[in-house]
């Protein structure tokens, strides 16, 4: 099923040591074309929503009194699935990666694994590693600081990561998440068969905060230097396009001003 706009859905995960309220983001996907203008549309679209969270939380701090619950949601990870089928990845998967991992961390993916050879699997993960060293070296997706040095060794040596998708389970089997072929099985918490687990512990666990706090200081802090710094008070509230955050901007300029005639 085609994912028409981006929607959000809010979850608590409690198997960690302390429940996380985690914020899951589908969006569009795109189809490749000779002048990649599905590509561009869609880029451009998940850039906007990305700023739009990042603005809302400028226009926040803006404000002389501000709201202790305001709601806060920066996208502190972005996982970007490549079909491994697609050989052409590289000239219109670059430019896309380049301008979202400038604003989000971004985790590379190659979905539908379980189509494709183990040899296939390391050659497609070369290539990957190789065109992002020539092409887009100013994006942080191999040397992220993260709690330990042998977790990022673990965690970022197979970059992209791989996995395959499971929509079943078996009676005789009821927590075995997998698929099943003629020749075998596919069993997705195999780390020896999919990377699923891995990610999961790397988002939920070992680099949770590393991922937040990489978000807030780096991402985000030059994000919003660039915007006080570059943007006009009618750009950035043109950007957010949301009426909601259009309001509280005109509030914040209100208290602004009633502040300094104090």
């Amino acid at each position: 099923m085609l994912t028409d706009g981006i929607s959000m859905q809010t979850l608590t995960v409690d198997e960690f040591d302390e429940p996380i309220l985690l914020n899951l983001i589908d969006t569009p996907g795109w189809v490749a074309d000779d002048n990649g203008e599905d590509a561009a549309r869609v880029c451009t679209n998940l850039v906007a929503f990305l700023e739009e969270q990042m603005d809302s939380r400028v226009i926040e701090e803006l404000k002389v009194r501000r709201d202790k619950y305001a709601p806060n949601l920066i996208v502190h990870a972005c996982l970007y699935f490549m079909d491994p089928l697609h050989n052409e990845y590289r000239a219109t998967d670059i430019p896309i990666i380049k301008e979202l991992g400038t604003r989000v961390n971004l985790i590379p993916v190659v979905g539908k694994s379980d189509l494709i050879t183990l040899t296939q699997k390391l050659q497609f993960q070369l290539e990957f590693i190789n065109s992002m060293k020539r092409h887009a070296d100013q994006v942080s997706l191999f040397d992220l600081p993260g709690d330990s040095v042998d977790a990022n060794e673990s965690m970022t040596g197979d970059v992209p990561l791989t996995m395959s998708r499971d929509t079943r389970t078996f009676d005789k089997h009821p927590d075995f998440l997998g698929r099943c072929y003629p020749w075998g099985r596919i069993d997705c918490m195999d780390p020896d068969q999919s990377d699923f687990a891995v990610l999961r512990t790397m988002l939920l666990e070992s680099h949770r905060d590393m991922l937040r706090q990489h978000t807030v200081s780096s991402i985000y802090e030059e994000y919003r230097c660039r915007q006080l710094q570059s943007k006009k008070r009618d750009d950035l509230l043109q950007r957010c396009g949301s009426l909601k955050l259009r309001n509280a901007f005109n509030s914040s300029a209100l208290e602004l001003n009633g502040h300094r005639q104090v």
